[in-house]
């Protein structure tokens, strides 16, 4: 699997400088003056596939920006409900009927942005990870027969980017792939599978910035 992850990123990467090439507009130049370093914080719910079924992986990460390029930090996502996987019953004695499975994981990312101006933004995020699977079987009753833990160690190369309908607000999109590390001993390789959302995106920082000029002008001077 580690060759399919190499390939996914490499697509990626050819994909994202061709909308590079296609999507610049004359005002990138003036963006891409270089600036302090700033805060960044952003919610990164995303979904992906777990055993052919689609989930939710609920997310935060932040971190600072240098130079409108470069962005790096910390995050951490979770499951908020485990998957959950039913045995059929097919014998009086069969204990464990039901089996749920979650997991939960803390991760360092660097994101380097090609493209940024005023309605535009594609970026080329990297996080990896160290976490934990749990995976606990139930019997028919929902008693707690048995619970493993183990250590996930994974790579998530992506492409995301934004449209800014308004300054304040706008849409966004992104594409990756999760790779787990070093754990051929472990069954984790329902866990290697594509990344990717769609949502709106709320820039609270120039909604701020909007609500202070309209509401709260600035004093005369006397």
């Amino acid at each position: 699997m580690g060759k399919q992850w190499v390939l996914v990123w490499l697509v990626m990467w050819c994909s994202a400088w061709q909308v590079l090439q296609a999507a610049a507009l004359p005002d990138s130049a003036a963006i891409q003056a270089q600036k302090k370093a700033r805060f960044v914080f952003n919610f990164d719910t995303r979904y992906t596939l777990f055993e052919n079924e689609r989930i939710r992986v609920s997310g935060l990460k932040t971190g600072i920006e240098w130079h409108n390029k470069f962005r790096t930090g910390v995050g951490y996502y979770f499951m908020r409900n485990p998957h959950i996987t039913k045995f059929p019953v097919s014998a009086a004695d069969q204990s464990a009927t039901e089996a749920r499975v979650k997991f939960y994981y803390g991760a360092v990312y660097g994101e380097y942005v090609l493209l940024k101006n005023a309605k535009w933004e594609l970026s080329l995020p990297v996080q990896a990870g160290l976490g934990k699977l749990k995976n606990e079987h139930y019997s028919a009753s929902g008693k707690l027969l048995r619970a493993q833990t183990d250590p996930l160690y994974l790579l998530e190369p992506s492409v995301a980017g934004h449209y800014k309908v308004w300054s304040w607000a706008g849409i966004g999109a992104g594409l990756g792939y999760r790779q787990m590390l070093g754990q051929a001993h472990l069954e984790t390789n329902h866990l290697n599978a594509p990344i990717y959302y769609i949502k709106v995106k709320l820039f609270a920082g120039e909604l701020y910035r909007q609500l202070q000029s309209k509401y709260c002008p600035p004093s005369p001077d006397i």
